[in-house]
């Protein structure tokens, strides 16, 4: 990505020229704000986890776009069906190094399951207008270093510009995906990027979670995050920007020095059970 492209919306970049793409992503920011030296290392090292492969085809299959999914060969299997024979990890190693998603059959029908099940969700008429995967460059004006977004899916809902992101999830029970919310910082994101479409449109965006499980019956929930959660992840993202830019201009990217003191959470004693 050239400099002069920063500040500036993309339609139907390359997944992998993104990635490739200088700048702070909300996933980076929560990385660096966990370590720094963490965030140094990934950047360095990227790599394909596994563990992404069933979320990506769930992406594709629900917005239409995104990386070519593949079902790996059944011959290629273990007796239990696991993908742990020589053969299936090549197989699947090269399919990934063609950037492609690899999934076994049976996951990919989980995958045309819940889509089906999506469609028929109170959530399937924010699918139906709009545009998949736009890519957002542009400057933090406190720090003026160079950010960067992937966005699921922007549409007009009742005339309100909104940003939909897609998640799979054990439990879409509002209540408890807020625990989840919470813990892989999707606050953070909200305010990211809302903030990105803001800048570059002028125009105040709203934004939702659809949260799907990928066990049957596959239930969808629309969640918004509150003001104060909102609030919350545009304080993190900024000290994230400015623990970055520190790092960047001393070249030093900390670990976890020094000897911590912890305590441990819900320490109890032991019961005496012997009696004398």
């Amino acid at each position: 990505m050239m400099p002069e492209t920063w500040n500036d919306v993309h339609q139907g970049l390359d997944e992998a020229e993104y990635h490739a793409s200088p700048g702070l992503s909300v996933s980076g920011a929560k990385t660096i704000l966990d370590c720094p030296a963490r965030f140094d290392w990934q950047r360095r090292n990227p790599r394909q986890k596994r563990v992404f492969d069933f979320g990506h085809a769930a992406h594709g299959k629900v917005l239409g776009v995104g990386l070519e999914v593949v079902a790996v060969p059944t011959d290629l299997l273990a007796s239990n069906g696991a993908a742990s024979t020589k053969a299936a990890k090549e197989w699947i190693e090269q399919a990934r190094a063609e950037g492609k998603v690899p999934l076994k059959v049976e996951e990919l029908a989980v995958v045309d399951a819940m889509a089906t099940a999506l469609e028929r969700s109170d959530a399937a008429p924010l699918f139906r207008d709009g545009q998949a995967e736009q890519s957002l460059f542009w400057l933090d004006e406190a720090t003026n270093l160079p950010l960067r977004a992937r966005l699921d899916w922007v549409t007009t809902w009742h005339d309100v510009p909104l940003v939909v992101d897609y998640k799979t999830t054990t439990n879409a029970n509002p209540d408890q995906f807020r625990w989840e919310a919470g813990k892989f910082g999707y606050h953070m994101q909200d305010s990211w990027y809302r903030e990105g479409m803001d800048t570059l449109t002028g125009t105040p965006h709203g934004f939702v979670f659809v949260a799907q499980e990928k066990e049957p019956p596959y239930l969808v929930s629309v969640v918004e995050l509150d003001d104060d959660a909102r609030d919350i992840g545009t304080q993190r993202n900024g000290v994230a920007r400015r623990l970055y830019e520190w790092c960047l201009a001393e070249d030093r990217w900390p670990g976890y020095p020094g000897i911590h003191r912890i305590s441990i959470p819900n320490a109890r004693p032991a019961k005496e059970t012997v009696h004398v």
